[in-house]
């Protein structure tokens, strides 16, 4: 889910079955898993708040083969609760999905990718079919499209190749 949505670790923690319309194909972003920090304690508990900032809420549409898996997924779990839980039916800790990474990516052969890069290479592989800058954005709900660019955006192997003979194609005009 986090490479087909891009979306924060923290908003999929925080992510209940009545967020997701699997017939009309998307995901409501509008609370996150956060940290918070009682002023007489001083001790920091997780919690589900709001998102990040303004923008984090939004709706995230689904393709076709991410729709029919969550709703495998769904069959399997309770129907109002978190879409990941653990045992008590609330929600996972960080450590959670990145242990799970680590499994499958160790069991696959592959190398290791940490969750957030996840983010990173799905807003890459967004650029590099084509996207605007601007739905980029409003997808990963950044505050501007700056920071899309800015720290989001990488630029693939294959995507420099293709600048190059657009370019080189272009000047033999």
């Amino acid at each position: 889910l986090l490479s087909f949505t891009g979306m924060r670790i923290s908003e999929q923690l925080a992510l209940t079955w009545d967020a997701v319309n699997l017939e009309e194909g998307y995901i409501d972003v509008f609370q996150s898993l956060t940290q918070v920090i009682d002023k007489e304690t001083g001790k920091a508990t997780w919690g589900i708040g709001p998102t990040k900032n303004a923008s984090s809420t939004r709706i995230i549409t689904l393709d076709p083969e991410t729709i029919r898996v969550l709703k495998d997924w769904h069959t399997k779990t309770p129907q109002n609760h978190f879409i990941f839980e653990n045992s008590n039916h609330t929600f996972l800790v960080r450590t959670t999905p990145r242990k799970w990474l680590i499994e499958i990516a160790n069991a696959a052969g592959l190398p290791y990718i940490n969750i957030h890069g996840l983010r990173h290479t799905h807003c890459t592989l967004l650029f590099e079919a084509g996207l605007n800058p601007k739905d980029v954005q409003a997808r990963l709900g950044h505050e501007s499209v700056d920071i899309t660019l800015k720290i989001y955006a990488h630029v693939s192997a294959q995507r420099s190749h293709k600048t190059t003979n657009v370019f080189a194609e272009y000047m033999s005009l």
